[in-house]
């Protein structure tokens, strides 16, 4: 009692002070005799409007003026009517009414003492504490089409300062306030609940609800479930607002302060943590920062000690290439810097060579190119979805923007253009097919299974250990008001051992949470950095070909026909999911009814290996005609007709099926039923096979036109990137959609230009990434593996390939006929790409 009197004598006396009113029962008299004309201050200011328009209706409107004199004055004009406005919002009755209110409330003494401050300010029109109520959120603009949010001035309310002539010192606090719809939860025993169901369509709102959306071809997602799945994955949050108060106040009693005023009137809560900032917050770093700390500092470390020692063994002896050890070259940034720019090797002289192995070698180096530009095909369109699942707050009209409209416009075709990822599985399975043929010739017909499975999980894991310990450091590069929101959830997944379990033993394509949709807003990823699941399904099919390869090498017949079955079989698997489970694609979605289904829609029919044995296998297939054709080439010479003639066919069938992919996208409704299995089957197989004569055609040189273009230096640089590029786009988009400081509009002009932006964020990461890590620990692993076939990488002695009884095996007549004088340094620190590096070679 003693305490709240305390309090109700401080705010009296403050009020007293700013009316200069030296007694409190004249305040009171006062407040009483203005009750009357105070409550009619709307209708004061409407009159007050009809006036001037009656005095000044005749008058033309001006744009100039006489003097400066004149301009000024109708800025002070301005100045004056805004004050009185803000007289209006901030008359002792309201004062009166709210030093109720804080009195009534449970808040400490010097936030009630602060907060009273700053209201002494804005009485007194002074910037400091008008700025408080500048920086804080207001209504947001464009809400019949989407628009839930408006985050304030971020910047603005931290950079507030104020100090008083009693030590009393006031800083800006930013806070997130989320309005939160109360829900019902989904537990383990009621997922979904279905009570309301009879009832949910006799209910005004819903109907409502449900009209509104169907403006925007969006009404058939509005089912109970789904209603109920989206305000879980949301925690019932249906309004973003920023929030600016005094640093002496304590979020959480700020929040119970906010609830205990507007709680009563409005029934829904306002939650504030944790999505807070001050300018003096230190967050201690953790024992996952602490590691990635370190290691990386060690890495950078040895990269600096070995491009030292080689640029002393460069300056003091000129045999330094020949004496150096293998070792320190390997982590040298000369030598790597010298790879990612192709500053070792004179390629102009080696490709003038008219021999048969320098060309072939030319022709894969266009197909990394190839390789570069489907990956960045897919960069493009993670950065053109992602962004409506993972901040769909920081959109303006999110029901009319590019993001809706990419789902049924097909001038958008290229964000959904999934004959990206079966082109990339068919190149993989022809790099794998090709290099395991050639290794099977060296070792006689033996293959190193378990050595093969070793080296192609450290191929993807170092990589991907490096860039986990990225992602720990995420959370110290940036802020903004959804920051710590995107970073809950982003690294939940990479620092449980759950999810990082999954992720190194490749499962992770997999991997569903309880109740996890793809429409995530609030929720956790599964996995840390989500484009890895392709990396996932790749090493899954890679693990089970070398016994197909094996079978291709020992009996070519046998193997053609075997690889046949198993591509009319993966016809059969592409929608194996509906046909024994019964589960519907994800073209189907408006027929789902819950967002939980859709995902395991998405995962089956996207993220399952099931749905690339086709193009995979295919590849394995092109990868043997290729070699057939470096031992016969003779038996490839096609006429100008029959090339024109595939290629025409090729190019024709490839935009055919994916027109019909497209056609399949209906926003509002389900496709036909037949024409999506038909599809997924059959279309998938003309596409590939389309896929893969063009891809043939480019390595056995039936494509000059094209190998010219792609043997640009530019593109040879680029595509040493990919594998680096791939691995970290996913951090300059995610730190792009979460230190936004306000809402945007996204338009085709808007989404070319942060694309573009992301994407050469992403290259100068993947360069430095290149450089540091990838190149380095390639070699380094490549060494081990190869280390009992040399005694030094820099020595210039040659290996010879040894001769091998070729009667019976055109593959090992291939090698007899090259015998490839392979130099150390070629064989150890020779660039290592996205899918060569990681098939065996």
């Amino acid at each position: 009692m003693i305490f709240y009197k305390r309090i109700e004598s401080m705010i009296l006396i403050l009020l007293m002070m700013i009316y200069g009113i030296k007694t409190e029962a004249q305040f009171n008299q006062q407040a009483n005799d203005r009750i009357h004309s105070e409550e009619n201050d709307c209708c004061n200011l409407v009159s007050n409007l009809a006036d001037q328009h009656q005095t000044h209706h005749n008058h033309m409107d001006m744009m100039h003026v006489k003097s400066l004199n004149e301009t000024l004055n109708i800025v002070q004009n301005l100045i004056a009517k805004t004050y009185v406005i803000l007289d209006k919002i901030f008359d002792r009755k309201s004062l009166l009414t709210l030093a109720d209110v804080f009195y009534r409330t449970q808040v400490s003494d010097v936030c009630l003492a602060s907060l009273m401050k700053i209201m002494h300010g804005m009485i007194n029109k002074k910037i400091w504490a008008l700025k408080f109520l500048d920086a804080m959120g207001k209504i947001p603009t464009g809400i019949a089409e989407g628009s839930i949010s408006h985050f304030g001035e971020f910047d603005e309310c931290l950079e507030i300062e104020y100090f008083d002539d009693i030590d009393l010192v006031i800083h800006g606090r930013y806070c997130l306030a989320k309005l939160i719809l109360p829900f019902p939860p989904i537990t383990e025993k009621n997922s979904i609940v279905d009570a309301s169901f009879d009832t949910l369509n006799q209910h005004e709102v819903y109907r409502k609800l449900k009209n509104f959306l169907k403006l925007y071809n969006l009404d058939n997602y509005l089912t109970l479930k789904k209603m109920i799945e989206k305000l879980n994955n949301q925690n019932g949050v249906t309004l973003r607002l920023g929030l600016c108060f005094p640093t002496t106040c304590d979020p959480d009693e700020f929040e119970s302060l906010l609830n205990q005023i507007l709680y009563p009137i409005i029934n829904m809560p306002i939650l504030l943590k944790p999505d807070c900032f001050d300018s003096f917050e230190t967050i201690p770093y953790d024992h996952f920062e602490l590691s990635a700390l370190i290691i990386f500092v060690a890495i950078i470390l040895i990269n600096i000690v070995a491009t030292s020692l080689h640029c002393l063994s460069i300056f003091f002896d000129k045999n330094s290439e020949q004496n150096l050890s293998k070792w320190i070259v390997c982590f040298s940034m000369i030598e790597n810097i010298g790879y990612l720019f192709d500053l070792n090797h004179n390629d102009s002289k080696r490709f003038d060579s008219n021999s048969n192995g320098k060309k072939q070698r030319r022709r894969f180096r266009c197909l990394d190119v190839v390789r570069l530009m489907l990956v960045i095909n897919v960069c493009i369109d993670h950065m053109f979805l992602f962004p409506p699942f993972m901040s769909f707050m920081s959109f303006k009209r999110i029901l009319n923007s590019v993001i809706t409209k990419v789902y049924y416009y097909n001038k958008y075709f290229f964000a959904r253009n999934i004959f990206i990822i079966d082109a990339l599985f068919l190149i993989s399975g022809l790099l794998l097919s090709y290099s395991l043929l050639r290794k099977l010739s060296l070792n006689q017909g033996r293959l190193h299974f378990w050595i093969f499975l070793l080296r192609l999980w450290l191929k993807y894991s170092v990589p991907m250990f490096f860039v986990v310990l990225i992602f720990w450091l995420l959370p110290r590069t940036g802020d903004g008001p959804l920051w710590k929101f995107g970073m809950r959830m982003l690294l939940s997944a990479c620092k449980e051992p759950d999810s990082l379990l999954y992720s190194f033993t490749y499962l992770s394509n997999y991997r569903i949470k309880s109740n996890q949709n793809i429409f995530n807003f609030d929720q956790k990823f599964a996995v840390c950095n989500p484009p890895t699941w392709f990396l996932s399904a790749l090493f899954q099919l890679q693990i089970i070909s070398p016994i197909f390869v094996w079978i291709l090498y020992r009996k070519a017949f046998i193997g053609l026909t075997l690889l046949s079955l198993v591509v009319m079989v993966g016809c059969y698997t592409s929608i194996l999911p509906d046909l024994l489970l019964g589960q519907r694609t994800y073209f189907e979605s408006s027929h789902f009814s819950s967002l939980e289904e859709l995902t395991k829609a998405f995962v089956l029919f996207h993220m399952g290996i099931n749905q690339y044995v086709i193009s995979f296998f295919i590849g394995i297939i092109i990868g043997y005609l290729i070699v057939q054709q470096q031992i016969n080439p003779s038996r490839f010479e096609w006429s100008s007709r029959i090339k024109l003639i595939l290629w025409s066919i090729s190019i024709v069938s490839l935009s055919s099926v994916m027109y019909w992919f497209n056609s399949l996208h209906k926003i509002n409704q389900a496709p036909s039923r037949t024409s999506v299995l038909l599809w997924f089957s059959l279309g998938k197989l003309i596409g590939s096979f389309a896929i893969g004569w063009m891809i043939l055609a480019l390595c056995i040189g039936k494509a000059d036109w094209i190998e010219r273009i792609f043997s640009l230096s530019l593109f040879r640089f680029l595509s040493r990137l990919s594998f680096g590029i791939y691995l970290l786009h996913f951090i300059p988009l995610s730190h792009r959609l979460f230190t936004v400081r306000d809402t945007y509009m996204m338009t085709d002009k808007v989404l070319f230009e942060i694309i573009l932006i992301d994407f050469i964020q992403t290259c100068l990461m993947a360069s430095v990434f290149y450089v540091f890590i990838e190149n380095p620990f390639n070699n380094f692993i490549s060494m081990i593996f190869h280390k009992h076939k040399t005694k030094d990488c820099t020595k210039q002695n040659a290996i010879d390939v040894p001769h091998l009884d070729s009667a019976n095996n055109p593959v090992e007549d291939l090698e007899r006929k090259s015998r490839a004088r392979l130099t150390n340094r070629e064989t150890f620190l020779q660039p290592i790409h996205l899918y060569s590096a990681n098939c065996g070679l």
